[in-house]
């Protein structure tokens, strides 16, 4: 029997909320700050700066979460209900948060002048017209929220056609973030296989690529369980090639591919690295990722009032490691009330009024 819940893969998107978080607070650092060591150190900059990945990990690890727990709805058949019932499901789990902070945001990021973005940001549809968002990173809740709508339609195609093979799967999935890149790279003029696309059918476009990998790497753990073994013993090699390969330029459809390896590894209960990213602490992190994802940008607006006070005490150019790290101790602990006292009673109450509706 397939679990419902597996606990690495919670506390691997901690990590990943936690990678996004400090790519982003590193292009604040170096935008107001360009001589900086870690800018200087080739390496340790490509290391920093490809925390946007930690968005494409995002997407393959909902594929796969979702697939686990939702595929057997549209696998032989499409209702209506069973759709509507997705959803709502989907709904109640990103919407409530994502309104909260939109509206957070909106009052305390010096941005009441954008009232019609505000309001069109409500739809969560802005991908879907290649429309400006209220807060850069946002763009993920929107194209991850068109790609539910079309998940479980797309899904049962796939599986009325007998498509629903790991080889096409994995196929498809590459070459949609290969021609996204090469699209994305002639006309905004990046670098080619770099995965800096955020927003408008671009973004739309990374969001479905992640989504057949995410649905690839679970044929692949629910067909063939022997994967998951043989993918534990080397979860370590993986870690570490990945590493390596984030330290570096122009990998980052390698790096994606490898995800799904690293989620297959962690499938694995019995390895190194899986008990790591189940233990309490980091668990703990996966579950407030959502808010964590959504709220430290708005700890970025802020990251100046930080840095004044702080130079203070310790001179303008010794304390962005000091900034850095408690940028993330107050992201963290927002994150963790917000998702205890707010996020989960929302939801509980909305699965009660939906069970009595039911």
């Amino acid at each position: 029997m397939i679990k419902k819940e597996i606990k690495s893969l919670t506390g691997i998107r901690g990590i990943a909320a936690i990678y996004v978080a400090v790519f982003h607070f590193y292009l604040h650092y170096t935008q107001s700050n360009s001589n900086n060591f870690l800018s200087k150190n080739s390496y340790l900059h490509s290391l920093l700066y490809h925390g946007y990945l930690g968005v494409d990990l995002f997407f393959i690890l909902s594929a796969f979460v979702i697939t686990l727990t939702s595929s057997k709805y549209f696998e032989d058949k499409f209702e209506f209900k069973d759709y509507k019932n997705f959803m709502i499901k989907r709904w109640i789990r990103i919407y409530p948060t994502y309104a909260i902070i939109l509206i957070v945001t909106f009052f305390y990021s010096g941005q009441t002048h954008r009232v019609g973005n505000f309001l069109l940001s409500f739809s969560l549809l802005n991908s879907l017209f290649g429309l400006p968002y209220l807060v850069g990173h946002f763009w993920s809740l929107s194209t991850e929220w068109v790609t539910y709508m079309t998940y479980p339609i797309l899904y049962r195609l796939f599986s009325a056609a007998r498509l629903l093979k790991w080889q096409l799967l994995i196929l498809i999935g590459i070459l949609i973030l290969y021609s996204t890149c090469v699209l994305y790279y002639k006309e905004y003029a990046i670098q080619p296989f770099s995965f800096v696309i955020n927003g408008g059918y671009y973004g739309l476009f990374r969001c479905f690529g992640d989504y057949f990998l995410g649905v690839f790497a679970f044929k692949i753990f629910s067909h063939y369980p022997k994967s998951k073994e043989i993918a534990g013993i080397t979860s370590i090699v993986i870690i570490f090639i990945l590493i390596c390969l984030l330290s570096f330029a122009k990998a980052d459809l390698l790096i994606v591919i490898l995800f799904v390896a690293l989620i297959l590894s962690l499938t694995n209960d019995n390895n190194v690295v899986s008990k790591l990213m189940s233990t309490k602490p980091i668990y703990i992190l996966g579950l407030i990722s959502y808010p964590l994802y959504l709220i430290h940008a708005i700890l970025l607006y802020y990251l100046d009032y930080l840095k004044t006070l702080l130079s203070i005490f310790y001179g303008y150019n010794n304390f962005y490691l000091i900034l850095m790290l408690l940028f993330l101790a107050l992201s963290v602990i927002f994150s963790y009330i917000f998702t205890f006292f707010i996020e989960k009673p929302i939801i509980s109450f909305c699965n009660k009024k939906i069970h009595r509706v039911g």
